[in-house]
């Protein structure tokens, strides 16, 4: 029994990192390409996006609650990473990390967008009366 719950959560982590991929392709490209890569509202909107995609998941999957928002921002941090390791801007002075740390701020919103979603959607899934196999026992 305690197998099978594990198998779900590594299903259910699978199916957030996958979305999570997917996410910039199906949200934040196409919108990039609408209002322009440097527009104000393209990581708010992204942002939207990530806490509907974590509200439905959390929704299915109450137990597991914010950490889904957790698991559909992994596939940003490899990119961050990258992104500071070689981003064309130098880090050096201030002006450098005060730029870095704004950048980082508005990277995180789909982190704390779908973390917020995904916790939103598990209150809602948990008063609806869904439990998950972990929650059962």
């Amino acid at each position: 029994m305690a197998g099978e719950i594990h198998v779900e959560y590594m299903r259910v982590r699978a199916l957030a990192i996958l979305m999570g991929v997917a996410m910039p392709f199906l949200v934040f490209l196409p919108l990039s390409f609408v209002v322009g890569a440097e527009s104000p509202s393209l990581w708010p909107a992204t942002g939207v996006a990530y806490a509907i995609v974590g509200a439905v998941l959390g929704f299915f999957w109450p137990g597991r609650g914010w950490r889904l928002g957790a698991w559909l921002f992994a596939a940003w941090l490899p990119l961050l990473v990258l992104a500071v390791l070689f981003g064309d801007g130098p880090l050096l002075g201030p002006a450098g990390w005060r730029g870095l740390l704004q950048d980082l701020a508005a990277y995180s919103l789909p982190l704390v967008a779908g973390c917020l979603g995904a916790e939103v959607g598990a209150i809602i899934g948990r008063r609806r009366g869904r439990q998950t196999a972990a929650a059962k026992d």
